[in-house]
This record gives structure tokens, C-alpha cells and sequence, in this order.
């Protein structure tokens, strides 16, 4: 699951990257066959989101690719915790390719070019997919409306097929499990019938609940998780995609309708 991947890609092993940040997906690999015929359609996984939550604490190390990526002050914190999965129930993938393909399209070892989609991350030594997924935790406010939201920490994703979803699903029909680097091809994507998983261990897949810039007191909240959220770019982001609404979209999809997932939670 993504929680190896993350300690494979961490500062300690570059020694090992090259072979152990992902699977092959394309060489002599038992796997299936790419489904491009239709469009892909993602959603989230309301029950692994609601069977996985839990409070906790952290320990977030000085130096740390935590604190440093994240922007967590050391020290241990109180954290919300969870996991989310976001399956591909389409007729056909969703392809993102690689990396190095959108980072450096013309393969002249300069990223002034990059088309937006991905953004590097210094201390992991790879590249984030920006605007996959967006966490928010919103207060329940009297009366019953929702109040501003409370952003999680994670802040970039790698697609790959992290576990079969659909009834039926050959666990060996899997085609995207590299995620790449900065000397390496990747191969990202989600097959149809496959799921994205960021488990609730990774480090920043949780909402810190004691930041004093943004309190979080006992009561009533919702955690809400979009997959492939609409957004404004900026001058660095790339829109790969419009939707009806004219909002940004990095993914092409048959249905932008069923991208949200919301969970009623009391904090203690």
C-alpha cells in the first residue's frame, strides 16, 4: 500500500530509489492491459472513510519531511486520522502517464516547461500530483449550517492501482504502479475497477486538531472528501480539463456528480 511506498521514497534510502519507489508496470510484470476505450469515473469510498477514522497523536520530528512539507510546528500533536480510497467505477482509466512527461516535456532537464500538473517536492526527492483530492473538516454551526472549513495536510498524490474495488476484479489486472522521480519513469493512473488508497498512517493524512491558527473544540464536524475537485488555477497551475460549470478539472470524467463523500463525526 502507499504506506511502503512512502517509506521507500523517504531522504534515507536514495541510495535504493531508482529500483524500490514503485513497481514495474511495464516490463514482464504478471498485470493487465490499459482500458482507454470510454472515460473514467471516480468516487469515494464513503465506508472506508467512515469504518477508518480515529483520534490520535503524532510525533512530528524536528527536520522531518513532516514538518518541513506540511508545515507542522515538532513536537507531538493532536491529529485526526483517516483513510480514503477512490475508486474508478468508469468504463475506462484514468491516465495520468509520467511524471517526467509533464515536468519536462521537451526532456531538456529544465522544468520551466512543466505543465502544471505536478510540483516537486524537495525533501521526498519526487513529484506531487496537485489537486487529486482536497480534505476539509467543517464545523456544524447552530442551527445546522456548515462553518469554514479546516484543511488537512496532505498536499500532493501519486495514482496507481493500490487494490481491486469492483466484484470480479482480477487482483493481478493492475497497470499503474509507478509513481516516478527525478530519474526515473513513472506510470500513473487508476484501471477501471481499481481504487487510489492513501491509508490513515501516511504521514499528513490528517487534520491536526490542537493548531492554534485554526482551532478545533469538541462538537459536531464533517469531514468531506472530494476526488478530482473543480478549481480556479493560478499562473502555475494547468487546467487539463473544463467541466459544464467552466472549472478546472485534472481528470476527464463521465460524471462530475458523484465525486464527494461527507461524514458526520462528534469530537470528544
Amino acid at each position: 500500500m502507499r504506506l511502503l511506498r512512502f517509506i521507500q521514497c523517504t531522504p534515507l534510502l536514495l541510495a535504493t530509489i531508482l529500483s524500490a519507489c514503485s513497481s514495474d508496470s511495464s516490463t514482464g510484470s504478471d498485470h493487465g492491459i490499459p482500458d482507454l476505450d470510454g472515460l473514467a469515473n471516480f468516487v469515494v469510498d464513503s465506508a472506508r472513510l467512515a469504518s477508518s477514522w480515529t483520534i490520535g497523536s503524532d510525533q512530528v520530528e524536528a527536520g522531518s519531511c513532516t514538518s518541513i512539507e506540511y508545515g507542522i510546528t515538532p513536537g507531538f500533536h493532536r491529529v485526526l486520522r483517516f483513510s480514503v480510497s477512490t475508486p474508478n467505477v468508469g468504463d475506462a482509466d484514468a491516465v495520468v502517464g509520467d511524471p517526467l512527461a509533464h515536468i519536462d516535456p521537451n526532456h531538456d532537464g529544465n522544468f520551466d516547461d512543466s505543465d502544471g500538473l505536478f510540483e516537486y517536492a524537495p525533501c521526498h526527492n519526487h513529484f506531487h500530483y496537485k489537486h487529486y483530492a482536497t480534505y476539509e473538516l467543517l464545523p456544524v454551526l447552530e442551527g445546522g449550517a456548515l462553518g469554514a472549513p479546516i484543511f488537512a495536510r496532505k498536499r500532493g498524490f501519486c495514482l496507481d492501482d493500490s487494490e481491486p474495488f469492483l466484484p470480479g476484479v482480477d487482483p493481478k489486472s493492475w497497470v499503474y504502479r509507478a509513481c516516478g522521480t527525478l530519474t526515473q519513469h513513472g506510470n500513473q493512473g487508476v484501471h477501471v475497477g481499481w481504487t487510489d488508497v492513501y491509508v490513515r498512517t501516511l504521514p499528513g493524512q490528517y487534520f491536526v486538531l490542537d493548531d492554534p491558527a485554526q482551532p478545533t473544540p469538541p462538537g459536531e464536524y464533517v469531514i468531506r472528501v472530494t476526488v478530482n475537485p473543480p478549481y480556479l488555477p493560478d499562473s502555475t497551475d494547468a487546467c487539463p480539463v473544463r467541466d459544464e460549470q467552466n472549472f478546472c478539472r485534472v481528470l476527464r470524467e463521465s460524471n462530475y456528480t458523484d465525486n464527494v463523500a461527507t461524514l458526520h463525526i462528534t469530537l470528544p
